[in-house]
């Protein structure tokens, strides 16, 4: 890497990884994770950064048993045990419940990358990438770090700066993708519904999916919780509404006799878009974006998600180590 490139940083510190293939990963989510511990177990030097000092985002994690990727990875993991299955069975495939959601998940990923020595930076933004003939420098305002290359699992609109390293034309299409956002809200009942674990209902022309995993619990298992889940345009203005709003218009996905006590409402402004990305790589060599955009909508998001992760490793991960 050319010095000029840390230089022009004035008094950012520089680092430089051990000697091989050195690769970056942007965004410690459920793909990031899952593309960090691919490349690592590939005996690539990797680190992944993540804007977030911890991971906010909770909520229950569906699987079904058609889910091979995502089934795969829970036994990879050691979490098959935590998955609690219903024992209604559609034609052909049964559902459940991992016990502690998609959060759990992450974790796990995090501390089994952990132990394989990737260096996990959490609450560390990056601010831009820039790249040479030698490969890319990333600036994380406190800190440069040098790499062979460079793969971002966050939403674009999420981090321009991260795409400093793309021509106009490019990067303008990563801006410009047209996202659908995904609302749950969590409600704690007093009783149980008494119905299925997953169970789609139509009002008034909106259609949502109601996720009960009381129904999996045993009896006694504490104060039941139901999540009322619907895809909403992430420019929309109801995705911005008050969420005294938003809790009362999921409410009517509830049965008539539910009985609420509290309610919580979570967003996820880019859960996949409209029109998908046709490809990981972009014109800069050993730079590749990799996310929502590239998935289409629908349930089972970590099935979808671990599926996209082993598409793009076979794709990007195909040159020997140095």
């Amino acid at each position: 890497m050319k010095s000029s490139v840390i230089q022009a940083l004035g008094e950012a510190r520089s680092f430089q990884t051990r000697h091989g293939s050195r690769v970056a990963i942007v965004g410690a989510g459920m793909l990031g994770m899952l593309l960090a511990l691919r490349y690592r177990q590939a005996g690539r030097l990797v680190t992944v950064y993540e804007a977030a000092e911890r991971d906010e985002r909770r909520g229950h994690a569906s699987v079904a048993s058609r889910d091979r990727h995502l089934l795969a990875l829970l036994d990879e993991l050691d979490l098959s045990r935590s998955v609690r299955w219903d024992a209604f069975r559609g034609p052909g495939v049964r559902f459940g419940m991992i016990d502690g959601g998609r959060g759990r998940v992450i974790e796990a990923l995090r501390d089994r990358a952990r132990a394989l020595d990737v260096d996990l930076r959490l609450g560390t933004p990056v601010h831009s990438v820039s790249t040479d003939m030698s490969g890319f420098a990333i600036d994380c305002g406190t800190e440069v770090g040098e790499f062979d290359q460079v793969v971002v699992t966050v939403p674009s609109p999420v981090a321009p700066g991260i795409l400093s390293a793309l021509p106009d034309r490019e990067r303008l299409e990563q801006l410009d993708v047209d996202y659908v956002g995904v609302i749950d809200v969590s409600f704690v009942l007093k009783k149980r519904l008494g119905g299925r674990y997953v169970s789609q209902v139509v009002r008034g022309g909106d259609r949502f999916a109601l996720v009960d995993p009381s129904a999996l619990a045993p009896a006694g298992a504490g104060q039941p919780v139901v999540y009322v889940t619907r895809p909403i345009a992430t420019d929309a203005e109801f995705f911005a509404a008050e969420d005294r709003e938003v809790i009362e218009n999921f409410a009517r996905a509830l049965p008539g006799a539910a009985e609420i006590v509290n309610a919580r409402v979570m967003r996820t402004p880019y859960a996949f878009a409209r029109r998908q990305l046709p490809t990981f790589a972009t014109s800069v060599p050993g730079f590749s974006i990799i996310n929502s955009a590239h998935m289409g909508g629908g349930h089972h998001y970590s099935e979808r998600t671990a599926a996209l992760a082993s598409s793009a490793f076979r794709t990007l991960c195909t040159e020997p180590i140095a």
